[in-house]
C-alpha cells in the first residue's frame, strides 16, 4: 500500500508546469518559485528543469535534487526532470517542445523566474519576486514579499562572501563543500 507521503500517480490529461531556468545555482528564488507553483490552483504538477551549460551538470543536477527534495516533504506533488541536462537543451522552449512530444497525454505550461524569459507557444507563467517590472505578457505569479537574489550573486560567492541567506541551508552547504563559483 502507498502512504501518505507517497507521490500521486499523475493521470492522463494532468496540469504540469515547466519551471525551466539555468538554475546554475538553484536560489531561494527558483525554491520560493516552485513552492507557489506547487500550490497553483490547476497545477496537477510542477517539474523542476534546469536547462544544460555542460559545465556544472553533475552539481546542477545534485542541487536541484536537494530542492525538489525540500518541497516534496511538505506533500507537494514537485519532480526533477533532468531531460535538458542529459540532451544538453538549453533552452525552454527546446525543453517544453521535448516534452509535449515525449508525454503527449499531459498538458505542459512554462514557468520562468523573472527576469528570465522562455519563448514558448502555450501561454506561460512568470514568477516575480519583490517589486521587479514583469519582462513579459505571461501570466504572474506575483511574489512581493521577498526581494530576488542579487544579480551579482555569482561574483559576490566567487569574491568569498556569505550569500547563505540566498540558499536553502543544503544547498548553500552543497556549493560550500564542493567550493563551486570560486574559480
Amino acid at each position: 500500500m502507498p502512504s501518505a507521503t507517497d507521490a500521486k500517480q499523475i493521470e492522463p490529461g494532468a496540469n504540469i508546469i515547466l519551471l525551466v531556468g539555468s538554475l546554475d545555482p538553484p536560489t531561494m528564488d527558483h525554491f520560493r518559485a516552485l513552492e507557489a507553483l506547487s500550490v497553483y490552483d490547476g497545477a496537477d504538477s510542477v517539474w523542476l528543469c534546469p536547462l544544460s551549460n555542460q559545465e556544472n551538470t553533475m552539481h546542477v543536477r545534485a542541487m536541484c535534487s536537494i530542492v525538489c527534495s525540500d518541497i516534496a516533504g511538505t506533500g507537494k506533488q514537485v519532480t526533477l526532470c533532468t531531460a535538458a541536462l542529459d540532451k544538453k537543451m538549453g533552452s525552454g522552449q527546446e525543453l517544453a517542445a521535448w516534452v509535449r512530444k515525449r508525454y503527449p497525454d499531459y498538458k505542459f505550461r512554462v514557468a520562468t523566474v523573472s527576469p528570465e524569459k522562455c519563448a514558448d507557444e502555450c501561454k506561460t507563467f512568470e514568477v516575480v519576486l519583490g517589486q521587479a517590472t514583469p519582462s513579459s505578457d505571461a501570466d504572474q505569479v506575483v511574489l512581493d514579499k521577498f526581494l530576488p537574489a542579487p544579480k551579482d550573486l555569482l561574483t559576490r560567492i566567487k569574491n568569498g562572501s556569505d550569500e547563505s541567506r540566498n540558499f536553502q541551508a543544503p544547498v548553500w552547504a552543497y556549493i560550500q563543500k564542493h567550493k563551486l563559483y570560486r574559480s
